[in-house]
């Protein structure tokens, strides 16, 4: 960008060739044009676009309290809870845009404390004991709730990710036995996270298993 200070662009606005004249604050401005944009559809570009999709799409999907778990986690900042989900997630979504290793996603996001390993034992077909260290290091706590989630999938892109009814279960108890859903018909995905009792405070998911 330039200032043109000859008296010749004193009234002159507009374009020229390849410059653009304008007026700002009575002084005449230059610019040049923007050159021609090319659609980006590259392989790379495509793949990206992809995952995107499928990030995206996977986001919408799921449910409360989930999503109020990244809405609280951008508070105060410029970001979304979308956007952070996407920012935190789209590297394991396919070119196709299918979640790729669901131990890597992250359903849920936040700075509470979870155990890296939760123990599951699906004891008869509908019912599921979970086991995990009730111990809390940081700022978590024994009081923290233990949520459930489930991703139930019907067909291709026709799915879900939905919390599981639950009793009040306290991080203290280290141990919950629960029954799946009725009208599951598929294989499922669980995930469980915790939250402060009394504040809309959460960890990120943990993804305990496929059944």
């Amino acid at each position: 960008m330039s200032i043109a200070k000859s008296t010749l662009f004193n009234s002159m606005s507009g374009s020229l060739a390849n410059i653009i004249v304008y007026e700002v604050n009575g002084k005449i401005r230059m610019r040049s044009k923007p050159k021609g944009y090319k659609k980006s559809d590259s392989p790379e570009q495509n793949s990206q676009k992809s995952k995107f999709r499928g990030a995206s799409l996977f986001f919408r999907n799921i449910g409360m309290p989930m999503r109020l778990s990244w809405q609280e986690s951008v508070r105060g900042t410029d970001l979304s809870g979308y956007n952070l989900f996407i920012k935190e997630n789209i590297h394991n979504f396919t070119p196709e845009g299918e979640a790729e290793d669901f131990a890597k996603l992250k359903i849920s996001y936040g700075p509470l404390y979870i155990p890296d390993n939760i123990a599951m034992v699906h004891t008869t077909p509908d019912t599921v004991t979970l086991r995990w260290d009730a111990s809390c290091p940081g700022d978590s706590d024994t009081s923290d709730l233990l949520y459930l989630a489930v991703y139930d999938r019907n067909e291709k892109r026709n799915y879900k990710i939905y919390g599981i009814e639950q009793e009040t279960v306290k991080r203290k108890a280290g141990e919950y036995t629960f029954k799946l859903p009725a009208g599951i018909k598929n294989e499922v995905h669980l995930f469980a996270f915790f939250k402060k009792q009394y504040e809309n405070i959460y960890s990120d998911s943990r993804f305990i298993g496929t059944i």
